[in-house]
């Protein structure tokens, strides 16, 4: 109820008693001339045992992808600059997908321009494969 209050659906008329009305906007969406979406309460103890749940052990590609972040760390440390502004998640979803292993591969990645190329494609490519000489 609170929800459709702040989206305007409803509101309290104090001057008949504090009794809820239908707005208008309230009664096109009722018409079905406007569509809304309210969100799922989910209460605390509910989203706690969400959390608890036993997690999947990681795939290759989600464990490579943790490496990736923390060498887009580390170089975002050293350029003294946001990691996201190395690489984007996106990217490092995509490269720990490729798993690209020449400059030339690492090229192909979706994000990495030229100057990202150039600049960081060595620490990538190294972590790469450190992480493939180990999983195999």
């Amino acid at each position: 109820m609170l929800q459709m209050l702040q989206l305007g659906l409803i509101d309290i008329d104090y001057a008949r008693g504090k009794r809820l009305t239908v707005t208008p906007y309230g009664m096109d969406v009722v018409k079905g001339l406007r569509r809304i979406e309210l969100t799922k309460y989910v209460s605390p103890t509910a989203r706690a045992l969400a959390a608890t749940k036993p997690k999947q052990p990681a795939s290759d590609q989600q464990r490579l992808l943790a490496v990736l972040k923390q060498v887009r760390k580390a170089e975002a440390a050293k350029a003294g600059m946001p990691p996201y502004l190395v690489f984007s998640d996106a990217t490092l979803t995509d490269m720990a997908a490729r798993a690209p292993l020449t400059m030339e591969q690492f090229a192909l990645v979706s994000g990495v321009g030229e100057k990202k190329l150039v600049r960081f494609w060595r620490p990538f490519v190294d972590a790469i494969r450190r992480f493939k000489s180990i999983n195999n």
